[in-house]
C-alpha cells in the first residue's frame, strides 16, 4: 500500500468513528456544533481527509482564529489545506502561508499534490512579481517568517486565510518577524496557527499565541479567579486551542521503540573530552561532539555503533534517518557510509534540493540513509520511507528530538519505527539527558492535552537552553574532578 494514509481515510469514512475521538478535550456542546457544520473540500482533489482531520478543519473554520497543537505526524498541513479549499469554494480566495524556509518547497509540493490552486512563492528575486500576482488572482502565497519584513503592508488590505506553520517560531513578541505576523493576523479573517510544540520555553509563549488569535480569551483567563479549575480552563480556551495525540486518533499507526545505545570513548576521544571540560562552559560544544573525534570506526565506538545499525537495517530491508547538530559529524558519517548515504540535508541546502534529496531517498533501495542537521531536516519534512531513526547526540530541548523523530513516525508510516539514541558513557550525553528529561516531563504534564488545565497552578515551566547547559556542564565538571581525585 503506497498511500496508507488515503487507505485508512477511506476505511474510516465508510465505517464511521465517534466525533469524541477526534475532539481532544473540547466541551461536548462545541463538538456537536462543529460536527454538524457543513464542510466543502471538493477542491481537495488529491486525497481524502481522515475523520479527525475533517473535524480539525471544521474546528478551525467554525472558530475562525485557532491554534492547532496536534502531535507531530497527524497531518496539520492537510487540515490547513482543507480550510483553504473550503474558503475558496466560498469565494474567499486570498490565502497566505508562513512557514520555515526549510519547508517552503515541501508546502508547495503538498499544495500541488492535494489541490489545483496556484502557488506563489514570496522569496528571491521575483518575490514582488509573485506578490502582485497573488493580490490579483485566486492563489496561495508562501513565505517564511524572516521574509515578511519585505512585504508591502500598505498594498495588502485584507487576507482571507492566514496559515502560520511551526507557530512557536513567533513566540517572542519582541522580534520583528512576530510583529509582522501579528500585523498579517490583524488583516486576516481566518487564522490557523499550527505547532506540535506549543510550549517550548514557558507557558507565556502559548498565551502569547492565543492572544494574537483571540485576545479576549487571555483577558478572561487573567481575570477569572476560577481559572485554575480544569473544567473552567477547558471551557475558556476551547474556542482557540485543539490538540489531539497519535494514540487517540491513529489507531493503525505502528509501534515505536526507543533504544539507548551507549559507547565508550577511545583514549584519544577521552583526552579531547577532558580538555574541553577544563576549558569551562566555553568547551561545551567540543564536549558534545568528542565521541566522533576518533574519525573512524576503529577509534570511535559511537561511529562504529552507528555503522553497525545501518548495516543491520540494510540487511533487514529498512531505510535510515540520521540526525546530528554538528556538520563535521554529518560529513564524517556521510564519508564513512559511502554509497549507502543519499546525502546530507543541512542549512546550506536549498528548499528544492532538500525535496529532491528526499524524493531520491524515497526511491532508493533498502539500506539507504539520509543524513540531516537536526535543526534543518528535523522540522516540517515528511520522510516516511525511513523507519530507523538515529540521534547522534542528545539535544538541549526535548521538542527538537521529537520533531526529528516525527519526520518518520507520522501518518503514512506502515512499518514499526525504531529510534536509536547514541550516548557516550560518563559524558555530557548522560548529563544532558538527565537534566533535559525533567523538562520533558513538564511538557507532557502541561501541554499534551487540549486543555492545559493545570498550567497556571505552577509558577512557570522553563525549558531554557542556557539553564540546561549550565546544569549539565556542572554535573560533568564535578564528575571529572571526582574521577581524578580533585
Amino acid at each position: 500500500m503506497n498511500d496508507s494514509a488515503s487507505f485508512y481515510a477511506f476505511i474510516e469514512s465508510r465505517t464511521g468513528v465517534a466525533s469524541s475521538q477526534h475532539a481532544g478535550d473540547l466541551p461536548s456542546v462545541l463538538v456537536e456544533k462543529i460536527t454538524n457544520m457543513n464542510l466543502d473540500v471538493s477542491l481537495l482533489t488529491g486525497g481524502t481527509l481522515r475523520p479527525y482531520q475533517a473535524f480539525g478543519t471544521k474546528y478551525a473554520l467554525y472558530n475562525k482564529r485557532t491554534l492547532i497543537g496536534d502531535e507531530m505526524g497527524l497531518g496539520k498541513t492537510i487540515q490547513a489545506l482543507g480550510v483553504i479549499t473550503h474558503l475558496f469554494k466560498d469565494n474567499k480566495t486570498r490565502a497566505f502561508v508562513i512557514c520555515p524556509k526549510s519547508v517552503m518547497a515541501n508546502w508547495a509540493h503538498e499544495i500541488e499534490k492535494w489541490t489545483s490552486i496556484p502557488v506563489k512563492i514570496f522569496h528571491g528575486a521575483k518575490r514582488d512579481e509573485a506578490f502582485n500576482e497573488w493580490l490579483e488572482t485566486p492563489s496561495i502565497l508562501i513565505t517564511n517568517p524572516e521574509h515578511t519584513k519585505n512585504i508591502d503592508f500598505d498594498a495588502l488590505d485584507f487576507i482571507d486565510c492566514l496559515i502560520i506553520d511551526e507557530a512557536h517560531l513567533i513566540k517572542n513578541p519582541n522580534t520583528q518577524r512576530t510583529k509582522n505576523a501579528m500585523v498579517l493576523a490583524e488583516k486576516s479573517e481566518y487564522v490557523m496557527m499550527m505547532t506540535g510544540t506549543p510550549i517550548e520555553n514557558n507557558l507565556n509563549e502559548m498565551k502569547h499565541l492565543i492572544g494574537i488569535l483571540q485576545p479576549q480569551i487571555i483577558k478572561e483567563i487573567d481575570n477569572n479567579p476560577r481559572m485554575n479549575e480544569p473544567e473552567t480552563f477547558k471551557t475558556i480556551v476551547s474556542p482557540a486551542y485543539l490538540r489531539r495525540k497519535r494514540i487517540d486518533v491513529l489507531k493503525e499507526l505502528p509501534d515505536i521503540e526507543f533504544i539507548e545505545m551507549f559507547s565508550e570513548m577511545s583514549q584519544k576521544e577521552r583526552q579531547y573530552y577532558n580538555d574541553a571540560v577544563r576549558e569551562g562552559i566555553s568547551g561545551l560544544m567540543k564536549m558534545r561532539r568528542a565521541a566522533f573525534t576518533g574519525n573512524n570506526i576503529n577509534d570511535s565506538e559511537k561511529l562504529a555503533n552507528l555503522i553497525e545499525i545501518c548495516t543491520e537495517a540494510k540487511e533487514n530491508g529498512h531505510k535510515i534517518l540520521i540526525f546530528s547538530f554538528f556538520k563535521d559529524n554529518l560529513e564524517l558519517i556521510h564519508q564513512t557510509l559511502g554509497t549507502q548515504s543519499a546525502g546530507i540535508i543541512s542549512g546550506d541546502v536549498s528548499m528544492n534540493e532538500r525535496q529532491q534529496m528526499i524524493d531520491t531517498f524515497t526511491h532508493r533501495e533498502a539500506g539507504a540513509t539520509l543524513i540531516g542537521q537536526i535543526d534543518a531536516a528535523g522540522v516540517g519534512l515528511n520522510i516516511q520511507a525511513a523507519n530507523i531513526v538515529i540521534l547522534c547526540e542528545p539535544q538541549w530541548k526535548p521538542s527538537t528530538e521529537l520533531q526529528a523523530i516525527g519526520r518518520a513516525y507520522r501518518m503514512g508510516q506502515t512499518k514499526n519505527v525504531i529510534v536509536y539514541r547514541l550516548l557516550s558513557e560518563n559524558s555530557i550525553d548522560e548529563a544532558i539527558t538527565q537534566v533535559r528529561d525533567e523538562k520533558l516531563k513538564s511538557f507532557n504534564l502541561y501541554a499534551n492535552d487540549s486543555s492545559v488545565a493545570d498550567v497556571f497552578k505552577a509558577q512557570e515551566i522553563e525549558i531554557n537552553e542556557k539553564d540546561i547547559q549550565k546544569e549539565a556542564f556542572e554535573i560533568e565538571r564535578k564528575r571529572l574532578e571526582e574521577s581524578q581525585g580533585a
